[in-house]
């Protein structure tokens, strides 16, 4: 097999101001990972770019900001389906499998008062709702923090909710989705 004929970028990726100084104190891009961490993650971009110093690599600071989204035609399921992701999150915290249960399975789930707590708080922290919604959302996340780059990471237990959440943000900026297989 060949050897590629490019080297992949090298990010350094958080969800905490400790990440963000590694990162500017290597001259590396900087990728703030906010569907894990309730970090202050417009805190953690201001140090990195406040205290960025050039590198080979690059000579300016420069960020991306991934968060979990679902996005379907209809509120209701799009946080039915954001659910699951926090469900998935929940078990991997309880160190069982990361799976993404379907949504009927989540709801009928007995929890105690800690973990509706922990689904509460996850479900609302990935960006959930019709496509305008979530692009909403993800427009005052820009004016936010400014990213260079905001990276979408689909959330839901089907792979057709995947899809379509794409389809709904891309329809909403004028963009034609595509799908790579």
């Amino acid at each position: 097999m060949p050897a590629p004929q490019f080297s992949p970028d090298v990010w350094i990726l958080g969800s905490s101001p400790y990440s963000a100084q590694l990162a500017a104190k290597l001259g590396w891009p900087y990728a703030f990972a906010l569907q894990f961490g309730d970090a202050d993650v417009i805190t953690a971009l201001r140090m990195y770019r406040e205290n960025f110093q050039p590198s080979e690599y690059l000579a300016e600071p420069y960020t991306l900001v991934s968060i979990g989204v679902v996005a379907h035609d209809d509120a209701q399921e799009a946080y039915r389906q954001a659910l699951t992701a926090a469900m998935a999150m929940l078990r991997m915290f309880k160190r069982e499998s990361y799976s993404l249960l379907p949504p009927e399975e989540v709801e009928n789930y007995v929890s105690s008062l800690n973990e509706r707590q922990v689904l509460e708080v996850y479900t609302q922290r990935f960006v959930n709702g019709t496509g305008e919604d979530v692009a909403a959302s993800l427009d005052r996340l820009y004016e936010q923090t400014q990213a260079d780059e905001i990276m979408l990471v689909t959330m839901g237990s089907l792979g057709a909710v995947h899809v379509r959440t794409i389809e709904l943000i891309a329809q909403y900026y004028g963009l034609r989705a595509g799908v790579v297989h």
